[in-house]
């Protein structure tokens, strides 16, 4: 990961690697709404468009609490930059991204479990 410095903000940036397995590039965006949760039982969103080279498109990531834990819905449009190619893409790009950000989720959830076990109480 590679972000902006200070605390996470409207025009805060960052990027990630998107791909999958040896084919990756730098996935660039900046923030455009900042909703963090009030409490760690609080609901909270953010909202991100991509500005990279290579992926155009936007998300919506929202986290409330649910009864066994907390439930997170992501809402993600993404095609390829590359004009009337990447509209034509897209139905490839969906089956394809679907997948791809369930893992990035299950592996950003998984640090923090992992962390929030290192951490004392």
């Amino acid at each position: 990961m590679r972000v902006d410095g200070g605390t996470p903000r409207v025009g805060w940036g960052f990027a990630g690697l998107s791909g999958i397995g040896p084919l990756h590039f730098s996935d660039s965006m900046i923030l455009t709404r900042w909703d963090p949760p009030a409490d760690e039982r609080g609901s909270g969103r953010f909202s991100v468009v991509k500005t990279g080279r290579v992926l155009d498109g936007w998300a919506d990531v929202r986290v409330d609490p649910a009864p066994a834990g907390t439930a997170v819905r992501w809402v993600e449009e993404i095609t390829p930059r590359v004009g009337a190619l990447g509209r034509l893409a897209r139905p490839v790009t969906d089956r394809v991204s679907g997948p791809m950000f369930a893992r990035a989720l299950d592996g950003m959830l998984g640090e923090a479990v992992r962390r929030s076990a290192r951490t004392p109480s």
